[in-house]
């Protein structure tokens, strides 16, 4: 089912590439190599379930405003279709700016690559 399935997959790009950063500042090079090779994998499984690209848009719009500073956006927060459910995610994680623009980088190479 690709409400359960679309989520899961753009949180398992999401959160390897905000740890790619973390492990880097924290001297850990082989953990960062770790995190990236997991952020590509599911990159690649993203690119091959289009029925997702509505889900990898939302969460790098909101990747995106993180990135820039911008103020939240409104809308259904429980909603992985929509900006505000992926900033509200990227909150509670407390992903930094550097770490938005990585996730946004990541996730705008998934929509160019999408068939």
């Amino acid at each position: 089912d690709n409400k359960v399935v679309g989520p899961l997959l753009v949180m398992n790009t999401v959160m390897p590439t905000a740890m790619v950063l973390a492990h880097r500042r924290n001297g850990n090079e082989d953990f960062a190599e770790m995190s990236q090779r997991v952020a590509t994998r599911a990159q690649i499984l993203l690119k091959d379930n289009p029925e997702s690209l509505s889900l990898v848009k939302a969460a790098r719009e909101a990747a995106a405003i993180k990135a820039d500073g911008e103020a939240p956006v409104s809308g259904e927060k429980q909603d992985p279709g929509m900006p505000a459910y992926w900033i509200k995610f990227y909150e509670k994680y407390e992903y930094d700016s550097d770490m938005c623009g990585a996730i946004s980088a990541a996730l705008s190479n998934v929509i160019s690559g999408s068939s």
